[in-house]
């Protein structure tokens, strides 16, 4: 078992300077931050670890000026000097076990984060609908998340799975005119893949995933929402004579539960050619190209208090690569070493 404990001291000072009204304000913090973290080896290949942290998250200037931004006359933002800072504690657990010879793997993490202090939004609702944007300190916020994977073989097949999921769990809160909007946001996460390789001619894996995300409002139910987000996949790497290597990567991604015109289809697909070079292949030259149909489309979603957006951004589409990568490891490129001098030129 090895332990360590340990903490440290954060001392801040904010200041806000308002010429405007040729005020000056000014706060003082001083924080204990202790750290801790366990690790207990049940064998060389199995282990837990726990750890606990703690840090602080400092208001911006933005949200300490108290000068209304008016840009909006009917969504006026302004800052709140009284702001104090969030306290963070951050707990996580850890467990790993493999066994080589069986070609087995167990993985499992756990976090769990809480904020006292936290920053959030609070609007001021005039009977004119105007809105009042500012910023105040509330506590009971928090986040969960968690993974597990495990992975094992079909021997008779020569080909392994892996199954896994994913969850989160978290509380927010914002206000509107004095009252507490509490927001829960929840996602679920499963995932299956299954990887064959045949004697270094082939390596293929298909694989699946689902994200069911959940949002809901105490104040505002009418704006509860669901939303789903599919990839399926297949990934294939083709060794072929001459030390040439072709490789293919397909990802299908379905948008579901969004806002029209956000439900959307991508498919992405990324292919390379490459081909080892000079003595045990410690060269390699590859010609890559990314987003080969050209259909690459950003989408996220946020939800917020008294409105849930969808955003589509732009991303980096279709692109072609040219690399050459030379490994100083003597064993070349797939002998395990981890330095190497890339030079790369782009197109």
């Amino acid at each position: 078992m090895n332990i360590t404990v340990g903490s440290s001291i954060q001392a801040a000072v904010l200041k806000v300077i308002n010429n405007t009204y040729a005020q000056n304000l000014e706060q003082n913090f001083a924080d204990l931050l202790p750290n801790a973290t366990i690790q207990y080896n049940i064998s060389r290949m199995k282990n837990l670890r726990f750890s606990y942290n703690t840090s602080t998250t400092q208001p911006s200037l933005t949200q300490l000026q108290p000068v209304a931004d008016i840009s909006d006359p009917l969504n006026v933002k302004v800052g709140n000097a009284s702001l104090k800072r969030a306290y963070n504690q951050n707990i996580q657990l850890n467990i790993f076990a493999a066994s080589p010879a069986e070609r087995k793997n167990l993985f499992g993490f756990l976090s769990f984060t809480t904020a006292s202090n936290a920053i959030v939004q609070s609007d001021t609702i005039t009977q004119t609908g105007r809105r009042i944007s500012t910023y105040t300190n509330a506590s009971g916020i928090y986040n969960t998340f968690g993974n597990i994977e495990y992975g094992f073989p079909l021997k008779k097949l020569k080909s392994r799975i892996e199954i896994g999921t994913s969850i989160s769990f978290g509380k927010n809160a914002s206000f509107t005119n004095g009252a507490r909007n509490n927001i829960f946001n929840s996602s679920f996460g499963p995932n299956i893949s299954y990887n064959l390789h045949a004697d270094d001619k082939i390596d293929f894996e298909v694989s699946a995933s689902l994200s069911l995300n959940n949002s809901k409002y105490s104040l505002q139910q009418n704006m509860n929402n669901n939303y789903l987000k599919q990839n399926y996949g297949i990934d294939m790497t083709n060794y072929l004579p001459l030390g040439f290597t072709l490789s293919n990567q397909f990802n299908y991604i379905l948008n579901t539960g969004r806002t029209d015109g956000y439900n959307t289809k991508i498919p992405l697909w990324n292919a390379s050619l490459a081909k080892a070079l000079l003595k045990n292949k410690r060269g390699e030259i590859k010609l890559s190209v990314a987003d080969l149909l050209n259909k690459n489309t950003g989408i996220s979603r946020s939800s917020n208090q008294g409105y849930i957006t969808d955003e589509k951004y732009n991303v980096l589409q279709r692109y072609f690569l040219l690399s050459f990568t030379y490994s100083l490891n003597k064993s070349g490129l797939h002998g395990g070493g981890t330095n190497a001098v890339i030079k790369t030129f782009n197109n």
